[in-house]
C-alpha cells in the first residue's frame, strides 16, 4: 500500500497520489471555463476519495459521501467557486495536486466536520 506525503515528502513516481495526480491534471485543465470544471467536480471526488481509501484508510471515514460533497458544493456558492478557483489554480500549476491529499491541508470540502 503506498502512503501518502507529508508536506515535506515528495510525491513518489508510481505511487497512488503519483497517480491521481495525474489523473486530477487530465481531469482539470488550467483553460476550463468555471462550467468545465463543475461538469468534473465528481470526478474529482472520486479520484480523491479512492486514493485517500487506497492509502489512508484510516481517514476515509472522515471524508464526505459523494452526496454530502455535492451538497456542500452547491451551485453558485462562495464554498463552490473557492473549490473551482483552488482547481483552476492547481491546474496552472499554482497550487500542488498533491495538497488535495495531504493530510491537515485536505479542502475542507471534502471532510466531514468533526463534532
Amino acid at each position: 500500500m503506498s502512503t501518502l506525503p507529508s508536506a515535506s515528502d515528495t510525491v513518489v513516481a508510481g505511487s497512488t497520489l503519483e497517480k491521481a495526480c495525474a489523473t486530477l491534471r487530465r481531469i482539470i485543465s488550467p483553460e476550463d471555463d468555471d462550467d468545465q470544471i463543475k461538469e468534473n467536480l465528481s470526478y474529482v471526488w472520486v479520484s480523491v476519495h479512492k486514493t485517500i481509501s487506497q492509502a489512508r484508510p484510516n481517514l476515509k471515514e472522515r471524508l464526505r459521501d459523494h452526496s454530502e460533497f455535492m451538497d456542500y458544493v452547491t451551485s453558485g456558492s462562495n464554498r463552490e467557486q473557492d473549490f473551482i478557483k483552488l482547481l483552476r489554480n492547481m491546474a496552472k500549476q499554482e497550487v500542488l495536486w498533491s495538497e488535495l491529499f495531504e493530510n491537515g491541508t485536505l479542502l475542507l470540502s471534502l471532510w466531514r466536520q468533526a463534532h
